[in-house]
């Protein structure tokens, strides 16, 4: 069978699924996803929902890329809704979210469109109806509701300086053996 043979896609998804293989990367993902979206549930789409499973991400199966993004940190706690649509040479961190708003009454109801050579940081939230324009960056946990023009770069607001004297920030190291005896307690009192 050609599509097992050795370091194919397919290959390298059956060592990654019965656990002897760590190199699962992206192109294994869309490989499946492609799969998947053209109908062919079964299998399949078990080990899609297992991937997505793993690595604790929801990246729709009718969502739509250009090309594979780059995901530097892999594919953790990414969520990308259905109908979404990614441009080229996208980069995305762990923890974004592009999804789509369904609330009948928001004036911003939709999926989001990316452009193309977007950078998207760690914890950023793409909400809704929105374009993002070509060449923009998306600053971590920057929240966008609203249109990005070309070339633009989008931040969170600015942080707050609060002064305050006599901080103490010591770090108290957690006392395992605590926790595991104050949880036997509270279980015996339920």
């Amino acid at each position: 069978m050609n599509m097992f043979k050795k370091n194919s896609k397919w290959f390298v998804l059956f060592k990654y699924l019965i656990g002897k293989g760590s190199n699962f990367n992206a192109d294994n993902l869309f490989a499946i996803k492609e799969v998947v979206k053209n109908g062919s549930g079964g299998i399949w789409a078990s080990c899609y929902n297992k991937v997505m499973h793993d690595f604790n991400c929801w990246i729709g199966e009718h969502s739509y890329f250009e090309n594979i993004p780059t995901f530097p940190h892999k594919f953790y706690g990414i969520f990308i809704s259905n109908g979404a649509k990614i441009g080229k040479n996208c980069v995305i961190f762990h923890q974004v979210t592009i999804g789509s708003n369904n609330l009948t009454d928001s004036k911003n109801k939709g999926c989001p469109i990316i452009g193309d050579n977007v950078f998207i940081g760690a914890g950023a939230k793409i909400i809704g109806n929105v374009e993002v324009g070509n060449n923009c960056r998306i600053g971590a946990n920057a929240v966008v509701v609203k249109d990005v023009p070309d070339n633009s770069i989008v931040v969170s607001q600015p942080s707050r300086i609060i002064y305050k004297e006599n901080m103490d920030n010591t770090f108290y190291a957690l006392d395992i053996s605590k926790i595991g005896k104050a949880n036997n307690e509270t279980k015996k009192n339920i």
